[in-house]
């Protein structure tokens, strides 16, 4: 359409006397100056964002074909997920790994973390620890297809290496561990996980409300 447009704007009146769209087109740009210059800025911001959709399919091919097993030293953040609470189809809920050399941190674990986690390249490494914020629904409702999958993988891996498997450590707000416990006893387990949680006060916290969540996680 814009190159029709292009010619129509530059051709001789002559040569669209024969064509009665491309002669509306032309008497409609001489009643509007300016409209070649209108088109080549379209033009140029539709290469430019050609140029980006090219490097953007570059740059995801060459994360996908990245090697799991390529040497990895210092530190990394994954993005696993950054959407909150509404649901979002382009956009995970939070989840983020602090990818280290030996092993990995989890912080927070929205809903389909556990997805997240297997398309990414880059988390190639066992999580040793995961860390909770607070309780909202998008920051744990991951929890226990996650926890499935590190310790079928640390079952494999002890099976293999006639290993113990080693506990995975849950930190969080108060209330984490009532909410694991219902996690823990209402769930059938292939691999039943071998789990520390933490709980950690919060100082800015009413008295009464930590009253309440201690007596909560210990009924």
């Amino acid at each position: 359409m814009f190159r029709l447009w292009r010619d129509a704007l530059r051709a001789p009146v002559s040569k669209l006397r024969h064509s009665s769209g491309l002669g509306r087109l032309r008497k409609m740009s001489t009643m509007h100056e300016g409209w070649e210059e209108h088109l080549n800025i379209t033009l140029q911001i539709e290469k430019y964002i050609d140029r980006v959709d090219k490097s953007n399919r570059v740059r995801a091919r060459d994360a996908r074909f990245r090697s799991k097993e390529d040497f990895f030293s210092g530190m990394e953040v994954v993005f696993l997920g950054t959407g909150a609470g509404r649901i979002q189809s382009w956009r995970s809920p939070t989840a983020i790994v602090l990818k280290m050399e030996n092993s990995s941190f989890l912080f927070d674990c929205g809903e389909g973390t556990q997805q997240q986690f297997h398309r990414n390249p880059r988390c190639n490494q066992e999580i040793s620890n995961i860390f909770i914020s607070h309780l909202h629904g998008d920051h744990i409702f991951g929890l226990h297809g996650m926890i499935s999958e590190i310790e079928s993988r640390r079952f494999q891996k002890a099976s293999n290496s006639g290993r113990n498997r080693p506990m995975l450590n849950i930190f969080g707000p108060l209330g984490l561990g009532e909410y694991m416990g219902v996690l823990t006893r209402m769930t059938t387990w292939k691999y039943f996980p071998k789990v520390n949680v933490y709980e950690i006060e919060d100082p800015s916290m009413p008295a009464e409300n930590k009253r309440m969540m201690k007596r909560s996680s210990k009924s």
